[in-house]
């Protein structure tokens, strides 16, 4: 079934790409996957409930992020490019910074370990929240010429 589902998908982004249309790779493995499963075990067999989730995802992921970048790019442009004082403006940075490198640490630590206990993530996410805040410090100090 694994076969049929990563041919199948192989050729439709092949001759997708060669017309020059937009393509999803994931798009393209999961209804390989959903095609060989209703050709495999029919579709009362399906997980329907999973298939409609996983469809639904594709629709709120780019909603979801697009609204909290959006939001967080405003708030970091007031906070950075507004008239403060020059003081103000630096603090600002600095802690968007360190907050913005603890949060990718902290993902980036979900990805490689799901069995981390919660003390060494709180210790991890804040050590790389007090990096964050000193490069980008250093950054302010010492900028490149």
């Amino acid at each position: 079934m694994m076969l049929s589902t990563t041919v199948s998908s192989f050729i439709f982004i092949l001759v997708s790409s060669l017309l020059g249309m937009p393509i999803s790779t994931t798009h393209s493995d999961v209804g390989a996957l959903v095609g060989a499963g209703l050709a495999g075990v029919g579709g009362k067999n399906l997980n329907w409930s999973k298939v409609g989730a996983t469809a639904a995802s594709w629709v709120l992921s780019p909603l979801v992020s697009g609204t909290l970048s959006g939001s967080l790019f405003t708030i970091v442009c007031f906070a950075t490019l507004s008239n403060f004082g020059s003081r103000r403006r630096i603090l600002n940075f600095t802690f968007i910074s360190g907050f913005s490198f603890a949060v990718s640490s902290f993902m980036v630590m979900g990805l490689i370990s799901r069995n981390i206990p919660f003390s060494e993530v709180y210790y991890a996410v804040f050590a790389f929240f007090l990096l964050g805040l000193f490069g980008s410090r250093m950054l302010v100090i010492y900028p490149s010429n």
